[in-house]
């Protein structure tokens, strides 16, 4: 089977700019035409050093400069440690839709954790 693309390219910001982000993420979002518009990660020069690789217009030196920048139609890919992705997903506004790393969310469902704030976070392509 193969996957439908979403019909509305909405912007995407990344949050990381690690080994899967630049190997995997970046790549097919360019195989794809996604529009990447701008980049986080909590070591400035690995983001900025990302952004160049890949063309991104943006780079972000804070979380909260990111989510101030992004329009309402933004979509978050957030790619963190295990252990930071709670943090980080808390600090997203409610209302966007998020590339969700699927695994996580089956874990977090099975243990009945966060099952609240899970169903008002959606996939980017729900």
């Amino acid at each position: 089977m193969i996957a439908q693309l979403p019909s509305e390219k909405r912007p995407i910001y990344i949050i990381g700019a690690g080994g899967i982000v630049n190997d995997a993420h970046l790549p097919a979002y360019k195989i794809a035409g996604y529009n990447v518009q701008g980049i986080f990660d909590i070591n400035e020069a690995k983001a900025k050093k990302t952004a160049e690789t890949f063309s991104i217009p943006n780079t972000f030196s804070s979380l909260t400069q990111m989510l101030q920048a992004a329009p309402d139609n933004a979509v978050f890919d957030v790619a963190v440690p295990g252990s930071q992705t709670i943090p980080v997903l808390q600090q997203l506004p409610m209302t966007q839709k998020y590339y969700c790393k699927n695994q996580w969310v089956k874990i977090m469902q099975k243990q009945n954790k966060y099952s609240n704030w899970l169903g008002i976070k959606k996939c980017w392509w729900q």
